[in-house]
């Protein structure tokens, strides 16, 4: 069909929706382009976008005044028939509530750790560990985001072996520095005993270091 007239009314979205009016068949007709005008529902009744416009209410219709003068007089001419239009009560809003998006699954957390160590020099047959660094940390299973340090502890120890001058000055850790000083490995081992998993710069390095010490670190270490 052809209608008569058509209007912007400004709704819930940013762009505004169309009313459009005519008649069929001696009947006012109204449709609109929100989202309960295209239901089934809303093609038999009236939503408030096509009611303003059957009101002529000039506060929510976006068309200059000479529309809204053709709008006044083409109501004038229908007046019985848009009268009978608007006792039609619109169905409850809830008919065209969008669908709501499903309950997001649980996150699934668990802990890991990240370990450190200096050394005396490259070799677990002589040299050895002069400083312990662990960090255990949450993080998200399915995303792999860390959400925070669950505990952080560092440990010095004074080795068998002297540290020579080169590895005091890139490790910034000298004989004066160590000297008394043991790691706790149980501390240590607490720790680590916590992870699913451990995590390091250089997971080879540490690995020939800490397999040295019993039952400490076992298959964890990636």
């Amino acid at each position: 069909m052809t209608f008569d007239l058509q209007f912007s009314v400004q709704g819930s979205e940013p762009t505004p929706y169309l009313v459009r009016v005519g008649t069929e068949q001696g009947r006012v007709v109204a449709e609109c382009t929100c989202r309960y005008g295209q239901t089934q529902q809303g093609r038999r009744s009236l939503c408030k976008h096509r009611r303003a416009v059957l009101e002529a209410n000039q506060k929510v219709l976006k068309d200059p005044s000479t529309d809204l003068n053709a709008l006044r007089a083409w109501i004038v001419n229908h007046r019985a028939s848009v009268d009978h239009l608007l006792a039609t009560k619109a169905a409850p809003s809830r008919a065209v509530m969008p669908t709501l998006p499903s309950r997001p699954h649980a996150v699934r957390l668990s802990l890991a750790a990240c370990i450190d160590i200096e050394t005396t020099g490259f070799s677990p047959r002589t040299d050895a560990i002069t400083e312990v660094a662990v960090a255990l940390f949450r993080y998200n299973q399915d995303t792999g985001q860390i959400l925070g340090i669950v505990d952080l502890q560092s440990f010095i120890e004074e080795p068998r072996v002297p540290i020579p001058p080169n590895v005091a000055r890139l490790t910034t850790i000298t004989a004066q520095l160590t000297r008394g000083r043991a790691i706790d490995w149980d501390s240590v081992s607490r720790i680590i005993g916590q992870a699913d998993f451990l995590v390091a710069h250089n997971a080879e390095f540490e690995h020939r270091f800490l397999s040295q010490i019993p039952d400490l670190i076992n298959t964890k270490l990636l």
